[in-house]
């Protein structure tokens, strides 16, 4: 399972999610605490990793 951290702030310039990549995460009170992990695959094979979130704390 992976955690992080993300938000929603959007790129100034192409408006587009910046997620992961938000300068501001390094702030305490900044973003939300998501979780992605490998789900079986779909009946035709596809690989599936969903998310879950968001949480206030890494720890949740």
């Amino acid at each position: 399972m992976a955690v992080y951290k993300a938000c929603s702030c959007r790129d100034p310039k192409t408006r587009r999610l910046l997620g992961k990549r938000c300068p501001d995460l390094s702030k305490r009170r900044h973003g939300k605490w998501y979780a992605r992990y490998e789900a079986p695959k779909t009946a035709d094979g596809k690989q599936r990793q969903p998310r879950i979130g968001p949480f206030d704390t890494e720890k949740e």
